[in-house]
């Protein structure tokens, strides 16, 4: 039929996804709908949209509804590129956009074809109104994420009538019907529910009279006819007019049976007509799912969105729904599918499936208040993504302070807490290890590496100073029993010092070393126990009375030069010189007040400390005496000045000289006031005298000169020292004859004379000094060695030093001897222990060492001369007094050590006859060790007792030699019998031991077998072996499950912590590569407490080997194993 030429009517509905208000109408004004002829001269456009409603030209009509919006225009006809009449059609605006199909309805009735006129870039594949599956030539979409989809269309004139559904923003789907028009010319109304489709038929017209003999068989009156005819129809049309038109149900459902095209199926399900009941259609959508189908229930691997989109609007099956939802990748469509699917479960599996948070957010704005399960899902997920976000978040802020905590102890690591601060780090570190970038995980675990080594190390050196503080808190503990008992034997010590060895230098040295000991000692018993308060007090008082003594000591010593000093100046002072006695008197207080002696110590005080004191109180009596002649001096002195005022009147210069120093002389005995006021009037009376004795002068001066130049002759004479000092002194002698000159004249030459006299005195004074000294020297030698013997029989412990009475001190020269070296208070302890009964913490005397002593002494003082003749008496003296007091001492020890040794003498001749032998001998090997204890004899005398005691020693051995060899006997049977028990016993140990070491030797053997009996039973049952004993404690039956069902599925780091257990028990080195593996489980039992006890290294060495065999681990494992269990097992 050629075409017909005219205008053709079109008509454009656009259909919104969702009902909406007619307000969102105007809320897209970027969508534009373009009906253009193929032309393409004329072009119309929809109209802008304004304020909510679009805006139509003459030639249009707009309505809308709540859900459509419909254009209707005409156009003339037009030609396509083939020559067909048609239009072009352009739907454009978002993907967001409002409008979801595009519809274009032609009034005519032709054939026609559908075709794109380029490739259509779609973001839907479900566009295709399933032509894909049917296999449509015409469909060329190609799924990308565009907004402009073109179709043309071509219309030739016919009977018929098309439609054309463009989706919004993707590819137009097409679908093309040819139906017989009616001869009504009515058309059927487009549906707006659901997926959209308009049917082409038209209602049938009323039946002629001739049609019932014409008709075919599918039209007979009988179903059962129609049924069988049904079954051989072949034109899909007909079918669908049987389906559509026969009463019978049956029939009805075999015609949809029968049709096989995928396209007819496809638009009965999706328009789903009136006449189409609800059991057709559940038929047809079974029939067209058993096509996409053919295995019922199992989804095609290859499957597309497109096809999956379909299996889900068809399927009733919520499992195969959600499977196919589950293969779906476009997010897109499972949002679609998530909105408007049909079965509440369908959408929550495909709202289930969407992981985009965008998508989430936005369907659950669109399922509020619509579809709780979907809201609810949405809700739960967008908190869980949020709840995920503040938790990787705060898992972040932990990584950086746990970093930046890691690093602080590794700056910190020598703090005490480092250890305990280092297992928390590692336990937040396990936590978020998993979280951690790999910078993260290198820099913190880098340091907590270096904190654990570091730690590591200190704990080394920690617990070698432990055992060092113990070794060291076991002597505090021994040495503080013997503390508790130490603070009486202190304070004995203390009251034991002798207070008169405070007068020798060298004593005083020492006393203030012992002192010093007693406190350090002190100090160090108060540590390890606690005194009473009378002992604390008691020490506290003697300590400071002699630290006081020993300080003025010190002081005596510096000052003894000053002591000298004034010594000799109160010998030489006038006692009449008022000025003098009140100036010295002022040092001596001085002196007093700076060696304030402590008032316990008195009667030990430094006779030099006396004689001072008794100097301050005579110099102090002296002033008192001149301060009560006061007023007597003064009429003295007037008299005296009145007499030297007449002396000057008359120019008696020797009378007036006499007179003036009578005058002087009175004058010293009154306070220096008063002197000053006689002073001020002597001074005109002085110059008077002055010019009488220039005039002498010129007779005196001569003779001076003279002598001046006799003294400077014997400067550098050759003659003998004492007539050449005999010659100076009567020179001197002359000088003083002669009466005074001018002051300035008599300096001068006595300046000349005074120089040449010390000049010429210089050999003089060396060789008399050098006579001196050597004199001196000898002296103080000899008197030190007289203050070595009294400090040497002053520590000795005398056994009857309580017999003696105190002996005076004996007054030393200012350079004192040095102390010979005081014995340890121990030492002397052990000493005294051996030799006597000394005092507290003296030593006992050793006698011939006495003896000894005293010869040596006295050769060596007869050496030392000669002396002077006085210190010869002093010092002579002085060593017969203290030698006398020894010697006592050692006579008395003889009388003693005779009486003894006598005594010993006679109880040995009695145990010769004494019957019983043992007990005889016992005791005569106790006299020998207490003759041997006994003191110092005579020599003379010792060789006559001893010989005696050796006899009566002798007869009772005598009888010893006979019972000794029956002894003797009888001790080597005994012998004989232990060394055979001895063999039976060491024979049986070692046969245990042989037995363990087999027992063990079998368990490694069995364990090897077990790895190898995989591949090598023949091996393995070799090494297996018969029954025989294992360990005790061993679980033979994990041992043969082992053997029996193989290799266990044990992961490596299981098998590798078994293997790390027994290396750490056994105290050997892991592979280098498992070394933070080994660290891991060792910080693992420290935290869980398990490494702190001793525990039974059997026991844990069973557990670990028990635990092993469990595990059933391959043989490549079984090496380190091996080597583990021979490093740490017993021989039983």
């Amino acid at each position: 039929m050629p075409p017909a030429s005219g205008p053709c009517a079109f008509k454009l509905v656009l259909e919104q996804s969702k009902p909406s208000a007619r307000a969102t109408l105007g809320n897209h004004a970027d969508t534009l709908i373009s009906v253009t002829p193929n032309s393409g001269k004329s072009q119309r456009h929809w109209p802008a949209f304004h304020h909510g409603r679009p805006q139509p030209s003459n030639d249009e009509t707009v309505k809308y509804d709540s859900r459509h919006l419909h254009y209707s225009h005409e156009h003339p006809a037009v030609k396509t590129p083939e020559g067909h009449p048609g239009l072009r059609v352009k739907a454009r605006g978002r993907r967001d956009g409002p409008w979801k199909w595009v519809v274009l309805q032609c009034p005519t009735q032709c054939t026609t074809r559908v075709f794109l006129g380029r490739k259509v870039q779609s973001s839907d594949p479900c566009d295709d109104g399933g032509r894909r599956a049917s296999g449509d030539p015409g469909f060329q979409a190609e799924r990308r994420a565009v907004a402009i989809g073109v179709a043309v269309i071509e219309t030739p004139h016919c009977a018929g009538r098309w439609f054309i559904l463009a989706r919004h923003g993707g590819t137009p789907g097409v679908a093309a019907r040819r139906a017989h028009q009616r001869s009504s010319g009515l058309t059927l109304p487009v549906r707006a529910q659901g997926p959209t489709f308009h049917s082409l038929l038209q209602p049938r017209a009323p039946m002629s009279l001739l049609e019932p003999f014409s008709k075919p068989r599918w039209q007979h009156r009988d179903p059962a006819v129609r049924l069988a005819a049904v079954d051989e129809l072949e034109d899909p049309a007909t079918l669908l007019e049987v389906l559509q038109a026969d009463e019978d149900a049956t029939v009805r459902s075999r015609a949809l049976s029968r049709i096989e095209a995928p396209a007819a199926l496809d638009r009965l399900i999706d328009e789903t007509p009136a006449w189409l009941g609800g059991a057709l259609l559940q038929q047809a959508r079974a029939q067209r799912l058993r096509q996409l189908l053919p295995e019922q229930g199992i989804l095609p691997p290859g499957a597309d969105d497109g096809f999956l989109l379909r299996i889900t609007s068809l399927a009733d099956d919520a499992a195969l729904i959600e499977a196919a939802i589950g293969r779906i990748e476009s997010p897109r469509l499972r949002m679609n599918l998530a909105t408007g699917h049909s079965l509440a479960r369908a959408r929550l599996c495909a709202a289930q499936s969407i992981d985009d948070i965008e998508l989430l957010q936005s369907l659950m704005q669109q399922s509020r208040h619509k579809d709780k399960s979907v809201f609810r899902h949405c809700r739960e997920r967008l908190d869980a993504h949020l709840a995920a976000q503040r938790s990787a978040e705060e898992r972040q802020q932990r990584l950086a302070r746990l970093a930046e905590d890691a690093a602080a102890l590794r700056a910190a690591i020598d703090a005490p807490e480092s250890r305990a601060s280092c297992l928390a780090l590692q336990q937040r570190w396990a936590e978020l290890r998993e979280h951690a970038s790999a910078e993260q995980r290198a820099a913190i675990q880098g340091h907590l590496d270096a904190c654990a080594q570091l730690i590591e190390e200190r704990e080394t050196a920690a617990a070698a100073a432990s055992a060092a503080r113990s070794a060291a808190e076991q002597r505090r503990l021994e040495q503080a029993a013997a503390a508790a008992n130490a603070f009486a034997a202190l304070l004995d010590e203390l009251a034991a010092l002798d207070p008169a060895a405070l007068g020798v230098a060298e004593s005083a040295k020492a006393i203030e070393g012992q002192v010093n000991s007693v406190e350090e000692r002190w100090v160090a018993a108060l540590r390890l126990a606690h005194a009473a308060p009378e002992q604390t007090e008691t020490c506290k008082a003697q300590l400071s009375e002699w630290r006081a003594a020993l300080q003025v000591t010190r002081r005596l010593s510096a000052r003894h030069g000053e002591l000298g000093r004034l010594s000799e100046a109160a010998a030489h002072l006038d006692p009449a010189d008022y000025r003098t006695l009140e100036k010295l008197q002022q040092q001596v207080a001085k002196l007093v007040r700076a060696l304030p002696w402590p008032e316990a110590l008195q009667a030990a005080m430094p006779e030099s400390i006396g004689r001072l004191r008794e100097q301050q109180a005579l110099l102090e009596q002296r002033l008192a005496a001149l301060a009560g002649k006061e007023q007597k001096t003064l009429e003295k002195v007037e008299a005296a000045l009145a007499t030297f005022r007449d002396e000057l009147a008359t120019s008696h210069f020797r009378n007036a000289d006499r007179a003036l120093n009578r005058l002087r002389n009175l004058l010293r005995g009154l306070p220096p006031a008063r002197q000053d006021h006689y002073q001020h009037e002597l001074r005109p009376l002085l110059a008077r005298l002055q010019e009488i004795h220039d005039w002498q002068g010129f007779a005196i001066e001569p003779k001076k000169k003279e002598l001046v130049e006799r003294m400077k002759a014997l400067v550098g004479s050759t003659d003998d020292a004492d007539a050449l000092a005999a010659r100076i002194k009567s020179l001197q002698d002359e000088w003083k004859q002669l009466g005074p000159l001018s002051p300035r004249k008599d300096q001068a030459l006595w300046r000349a004379f005074s120089g040449a006299a010390e000049e010429a005195w210089a050999p003089c004074k060396e060789a008399f000094e050098q006579r001196a000294g050597l004199r001196k020297q000898l002296f103080q030698q000899r008197m030190e060695l007289v203050a070595q013997l009294i400090d040497y029989e002053r520590k000795i412990a005398w056994p009857d030093r309580e017999q003696q009475p105190q002996q005076a001190v004996v007054e030393r020269p200012v350079a004192e001897p040095p102390i010979p070296p005081q014995p340890a208070p121990d030492q002397a302890a052990s000493e005294g222990d051996a030799r006597g009964d000394p005092g507290p913490g003296l030593p006992a005397p050793d006698w011939n060492m006495v003896r000894k002593t005293l010869n040596t002494a006295r050769q060596a003082f007869r050496e030392l001369g000669p002396v002077d003749r006085k210190q010869e008496r002093k010092s002579q003296k002085a060593l017969d007094k203290v030698c006398d007091r020894i010697y006592a001492h050692l006579e008395r020890e003889y009388a003693k050590s005779i009486d003894g040794k006598k005594a010993l003498i006679a109880e040995a001749q009695a145990l010769a006859g004494q019957e019983d032998l043992r007990q005889a001998i016992d005791r005569a090997k106790a006299l020998q060790r207490e003759w041997k204890e006994l003191g110092p004899t005579p020599q003379k005398v010792d060789r006559g007792l001893w010989k005696d005691f050796r006899g009566a020693c002798d007869a009772v051995f005598a009888r010893v030699g006979e019972e000794r060899e029956q002894r003797s006997a009888g001790a080597r049977e005994r012998a004989v019998q232990r060394q055979t028990q001895e063999r039976a016993r060491a024979e049986q140990a070692a046969e245990r031991k042989r037995l363990e070491q087999e027992r063990w030797q079998r368990l490694l053997d069995r364990i090897q077998a077990c790895g190898l009996q995989a591949t090598d039973p023949a091996k393995a049952t070799a090494l297996w072996g018969e029954d025989g004993d294992l360990p005790k404690g061993i679980d033979a039956a994990a041992l043969a499950a082992w053997r029996q069902n193989g290799v266990g599925d044990s992961d490596a780091d299981t098998l590798r912590e078994a293997c790390i257990a027994l290396e750490v028990l056994a105290g050997i080195e892991s592979p280098p590569e498992e070394k933070k593996a080994r660290m891991a489980y060792q910080m693992k039992r420290l935290v869980e407490g398990m490494g702190s006890g001793p525990g039974d290294s059997r026991e844990r060495l069973l557990e670990a080997i028990n635990r092993f065999i469990a595990l059933r681990p391959p043989a490549d494992w079984l090496g380190r194993f091996g080597r583990a269990v021979e490093a740490v097992r017993g021989p039983g």
